[in-house]
């Protein structure tokens, strides 16, 4: 009987152990396997990063796209009242009272001939204004009306504006790309306070003439145009329209100038075309510059024709 029993232990104990020995993986087995599974998913991950690198490209393209587009649209919207805008050789002379052919304005708007917060021309800085136009801006229910405390109407005043590309950041942390931000300035006229005979009494504080602020001599070229002073940074700051912008970018030009005199009847009104390119390349950290049809530096251009006047 012992010996039947001794038997049957030593039979079972035979099979478990080639059961264990049967069902396990040697070290070679796995070795083999973790290198066949390296081959196969090694390109399927570097596959993968290929496609997210490149939909994250395509969406900083599209991107710099739109964004390019809507200023270039905002741009359009805001000139649609212009009844004057500025060669670009205006915006490099300074100002000269006797001689409106040799003037113009470099000396009396921010930039290279006038220090501006925001607009410093020197170190990593280089602020130049694109372009610059006198407007008609119109301002919703700003002025009372005799025997109505409640009642307020719209009216409109003449303004300066101008847009700039900046280039450089040097502000810490800092705010901006280092390629180039188009940024926009503006200095407008009071609202008069009709009900009152003071020459200088205005409906409120925020309806007041904007620091610098001149009217323009109707006697004299634009081009002749002089400010009324310094500016005011804090009430009359750089604000930026649309950052990463090529700093290669000097996408103005008029097609048709403006006559020297906008209180002259029969005057045509001017063709102004605007180019901006735009520097995906910064978005995302590739590096170089923007070269010619480089799909990274995507463009938009748009003409505008003067449409505003300038009234009595």
């Amino acid at each position: 009987m012992k010996s039947i029993v001794k038997w049957l232990l030593t039979v079972q104990m035979r099979q478990s152990h080639l059961s264990r020995k049967i069902s396990g993986f040697t070290l070679i087995e796995v070795l083999v396997a973790m290198i066949i599974a390296a081959l196969v998913l090694t390109p399927l991950l570097g596959f993968m990063v290929n496609i997210l690198d490149t939909d994250r490209r395509e969406q900083a393209k599209a991107s710099t796209e739109q964004e390019i587009q809507a200023a270039l649209d905002y741009i359009a919207q805001d000139m649609e009242q212009a009844f004057y805008v500025y060669d670009p050789l205006a915006l490099t002379k300074s100002t000269s009272t006797t001689d409106a052919a040799a003037s113009g304005i470099a000396n009396q708007i921010p930039g290279p001939g006038l220090t501006f917060a925001g607009c410093a021309d020197g170190g990593a800085n280089i602020c130049k204004p694109i372009v610059v136009f006198w407007k008609r801006d119109y301002r919703e229910g700003v002025v009372p009306v005799s025997g109505n405390n409640t009642k307020k109407d719209d009216t409109f005043v003449y303004s300066l504006v101008g847009y700039y590309l900046i280039k450089g950041n040097d502000s810490n942390p800092k705010t901006w790309s280092n390629a180039a931000r188009i940024a926009r300035f503006q200095i407008r006229d009071g609202v008069k306070n009709p009900l009152t005979a003071a020459p200088n009494d205005y409906v409120s504080l925020a309806e007041s003439p904007s620091p610098g602020f001149a009217e323009l001599d109707r006697k004299k070229s634009p081009t002749q145009w002089q400010n009324a002073g310094s500016y005011n940074a804090a009430q009359t700051p750089m604000r930026v329209l649309v950052d990463y912008v090529d700093p290669t970018t000097n996408g103005f030009r008029l097609i048709k100038p403006p006559t020297d005199d906008p209180n002259t009847p029969e005057k045509e009104n001017a063709i102004a075309e605007i180019i901006i390119r735009g520097n995906a390349r910064e978005r995302i950290n590739l590096g170089g510059t923007c070269a010619d049809q480089d799909t990274y530096c995507p463009y938009a251009r748009v003409q505008i024709k003067e449409r505003g006047v300038l009234g009595e």
